[in-house]
């Protein structure tokens, strides 16, 4: 991950002070790295899936946010709402046909 800085932070360990790097948590976007690209995310409806997902469609994908629950409805409104391209689809990617779904799309 790119980061826009890094910081020094001096600490203490039982071997005497340290001065230790630590990254700032500011990641850069790059809207133009997955233009053109289809992403399917499955778990999109919350946590990591959701971070997933939001952070492919800021960063150019059209994305496919799966999941069973329809909270992935709010999840692709709040992604084309910010200007990026998202389809909700509610499926159970742990049976066959849900798995399948995404693709015939």
């Amino acid at each position: 991950m790119l980061f826009k800085n890094q910081t020094e932070r001096p600490t203490s360990s039982p071997f005497g002070p340290r001065t230790c790097q630590i990254a700032v948590m500011e990641p850069i976007i790059c809207p133009d790295r997955f233009a053109g690209k289809i992403a399917v995310v499955t778990g999109a409806a919350s946590g990591i899936g959701k971070a997933t997902a939001t952070r492919l469609a800021a960063e150019g994908a059209t994305v496919i946010a799966s999941d069973i629950s329809t909270s992935v409805d709010d999840v692709a409104a709040e992604i084309n709402e910010a200007g990026g391209t998202a389809v909700a689809l509610l499926a159970d990617v742990s049976q066959r046909a849900g798995a399948e779904a995404p693709i015939a799309l």
